[in-house]
């Protein structure tokens, strides 16, 4: 049962006008450990009209109370509250397991390189990322589609994303995307015979969609590349796309 002083402070503050005392009893709520009362006098005081409504530390406070205590009114105070810090807020909804939220947020504040981040990688829908980047079609969204689609060896859908892209953009992914791969999974005597072939057929596939504006010295090494039995060096996709 809550204490009846606590229920008239939480009606008495809204009306207040002093900083200070709206400070004071917010501190109070949060060291009595009282985060349903506190997440009940937030809301009165920012939902309602008062000189607080737009202060940025108290809507802070309210979407990181509800986070901890009432997870689903977060979404509804991420889509009304309007001076809260964006990238903080989504990042502690991510680290809650709040991915929905966290979304929401970045795509509320066109975060567009967050937000699909979130979708590829927290959500895991692979195809909610290609909706987002159809939607928003910039070139960080593509980038980060097409190298979700590639490590999950979705290679036909990963050029698809890699032509959506301008030229000049390709080039710079493509280079970002292969030279990443090849330090993450380095490609040795030792290696999968069967990964190192995927990986190939994957990369020239990709590039061969490209090859009528290949330069001459780039197709040249184009052809080189399709006559070595594996990739041991990331340095010559540099060279190539220089």
């Amino acid at each position: 049962m809550v204490d009846p002083d606590v229920q008239v402070v939480a009606t008495a503050i809204p009306e207040c006008t002093d900083p200070d005392d709206v400070s004071v009893t917010v501190k109070a709520f949060i060291q009595a450990n009282l985060p349903m009362e506190l997440l009940e006098l937030l809301e009165k005081i920012i939902m309602e009209p008062s000189p607080f409504s737009d202060n940025k530390s108290l809507q802070n406070l309210l979407l990181l109370t509800a986070i901890n205590s009432d997870k689903g009114k977060v979404v509804g105070y991420i889509n009304k509250l309007q001076n809260y810090d964006p990238s903080e807020i989504a990042k502690i909804a991510i680290d809650k397991g709040l991915h929905e939220e966290a979304f929401t947020i970045y795509k509320k504040y066109e975060q567009h390189a967050q937000a699909i981040n979130v979708l590829v990688e927290h959500i895991v829908s692979i195809d909610r990322g290609s909706d987002y980047a159809n939607r928003v079609n910039k070139p960080e969204v593509w980038s980060r589609l097409a190298k979700a689609q590639l490590d999950v060896m979705r290679i036909k859908d990963s050029v698809g994303t890699w032509n959506s892209m301008k030229y000049s953009v390709l080039c710079s992914s493509i280079t970002q995307i292969l030279t990443s791969r090849l330090r993450t999974h380095p490609i040795s005597p030792r290696s999968s015979k069967l990964r190192t072939m995927r990986i190939n057929m994957m990369i020239l596939y990709a590039i061969s969609k490209w090859r009528a504006r290949l330069s001459a010295n780039q197709r040249s090494i184009l052809s080189w590349l399709t006559l070595m039995p594996r990739l041991t060096d990331c340095t010559t996709w540099k060279t190539f796309w220089a």
